[in-house]
């Protein structure tokens, strides 16, 4: 007989179970991301705090209220994320920007899933294999990162290059002459940035760790210069050209 304030859900359900470990790798790749990042991004930190009490929630009580909330959480955080996801997942090149990000989509799709079939206590015998696929999922997403950064290259310094530093998600504010300038922009982080510079139709992705070489001609005057990948909005430097 069940007794009094018994969970309606199955405490040993195997979706439970994919839903706790999915919502504790959750937490781990958002904190990750930010590790890369090399800075505190305050909604990507609250994701990674909202996954692991869930995880804790979910693992101690399998109430369908702890479940309901973990598998729409997951949503939340897969539907709002989408616009950068869509971003680091076309530039595999940049491993540490595109390892957290898919692994990030993977286990929020499965956590979303997961927790309204415990709930429903729906096909518990697709529990493992669709943790095992998952799993898969993710290990190819780091084959295939690894891959395409081997396969990126670094563009050659030459002489008379201007050289950018690229550190801790920041462009530096520069002094160039007018004219023809090439510029040696060389990303010593580990994700991927973008080199967009006003009033010019400069617009160049640079892979995590690698180096690029931008021709420009400018004119006298101000510039600015940016990186446009979401959550860079601080990554802005100016170019003062001198005639």
């Amino acid at each position: 007989m069940k007794p009094p304030h018994a969970s309606d859900a199955d405490p040993t359900s195997p979706w439970q179970r994919v839903t706790v470990a999915g919502l504790a790798m959750l937490c781990l790749a958002l904190i990750a991301a930010q590790v890369v990042n090399t800075s505190i991004i305050p909604e990507v930190a609250g994701f990674a705090t909202v996954a692991g009490g869930l995880a804790i929630w979910v693992r101690r009580s399998a109430s369908p209220i702890a479940l309901l909330a973990a598998s729409a959480s997951a949503a939340v955080l897969v539907v709002a994320n989408l616009p950068a996801a869509t971003e680091n997942l076309r530039h595999p090149e940049s491993v540490a920007s595109f390892v957290p990000t898919s692994t990030a989509i993977v286990l929020g799709v499965v956590v979303a899933a997961s927790g309204v079939l415990a709930t429903a206590r729906r096909a518990p015998r697709a529990a493992r294999p669709t943790a095992a696929a998952a799993a898969g999922l993710i290990g190819l997403g780091v084959v295939v990162a690894g891959i395409a950064s081997v396969s990126a290259h670094d563009d050659r310094q030459q002489g008379g290059d201007i050289v950018v530093d690229v550190r801790d998600s920041n462009y530096p504010d520069l002094t160039v002459p007018a004219g023809t300038n090439t510029f040696y922009v060389d990303n010593h982080d580990l994700i991927r940035h973008t080199l967009l510079i006003d009033g010019t139709d400069v617009d160049v992705e640079i892979p995590g760790s690698t180096a690029r070489r931008i021709a420009v001609e400018l004119e006298p005057g101000s510039y600015r210069y940016i990186c446009d990948v979401i959550g860079h909005e601080a990554m802005v430097g100016v170019m003062t050209v001198d005639g």
